[in-house]
């Protein structure tokens, strides 16, 4: 059994979504390993996820994040399932390129003029990285991407009423960090907004979902769980045609 939330912003020829890896309120699985969420879980769950999509599907890309802001690109050259990056972008069809997340924020992009795809993570070190100016930038210089062609779909993730953080944030971060009662609150989805739009893509073009992943126990949270949490999987792909 999976969970998955589906974008509205995106054509029929995508497949996009995030499992959530809820189960019920007792169960849950993970796609990613974590401490209590072993190799034999994960597989599992990855099975029961590609099953979902085994008509439509050849193959899984599973991205290891190391919180930085290195991007790969798919030139049919991978030779693994699992890939050690925070960002990758295809124009390949038939593969799906999955996103680990607890509190971080996904963004999955469609280019709908010359059909390329992204999958990227954005904690706040990628977000202070501007991984996803960069992104889009390695779209337009690889595939010709124009930002004004993008559509953009932000995962669930934390919420600024939840995402304590330090006083240097005030520094990394001024426009998008709030104090409230000596105690600082970091909004990571306005700043990755802020990029966005930075980098021309319309705000028509995105659709933002705004379900906090910490206060939301149908989804996975480190800040909530700690080490007892999983993993959930943004996932993008371009669907083979007929």
């Amino acid at each position: 059994m999976i969970d998955i939330l589906k974008p509205t912003i995106f054509p029929n020829n995508v497949i996009a979504g995030v499992a959530t890896g809820y189960v019920s309120e007792l169960e849950k699985q993970s796609y990613f390993e974590t401490p209590i969420y072993d190799l034999k879980t994960v597989d599992f769950s990855r099975k029961s996820l590609e099953s979902a999509y085994n008509n439509e599907i050849s193959r899984f890309y599973y991205q290891k994040q190391i919180h930085s802001d290195l991007i790969k690109i798919d030139n049919m050259a991978l030779t693994s399932n699992t890939v050690e990056s925070d960002a990758i972008i295809s124009n390949i069809k038939g593969i799906i390129y999955n996103v680990s997340i607890a509190d971080c924020q996904a963004i999955l992009m469609y280019d709908s003029v010359n059909h390329a795809i992204a999958a990227v993570h954005s904690g706040w070190k990628g977000t202070s990285l501007n991984i996803v100016d960069k992104t889009i930038a390695k779209m337009s210089e690889t595939y010709g991407t124009d930002p004004l062609d993008l559509l953009v779909y932000l995962a669930p993730s934390a919420c600024v009423d939840n995402y304590e953080v330090g006083k240097e944030f005030t520094h990394i971060f001024p426009d998008s960090t709030i104090r409230k009662e000596n105690k600082y609150y970091f909004d990571n989805r306005k700043e990755i907004l802020k990029q966005l739009y930075k980098s021309n893509v319309l705000p028509e073009n995105i659709e933002l979902n705004r379900e906090c992943t910490i206060t939301n126990k149908r989804f996975h949270s480190y800040r909530r769980d700690k080490s007892e949490s999983g993993r959930m999987s943004a996932l993008i792909g371009i669907r083979e045609p007929i």
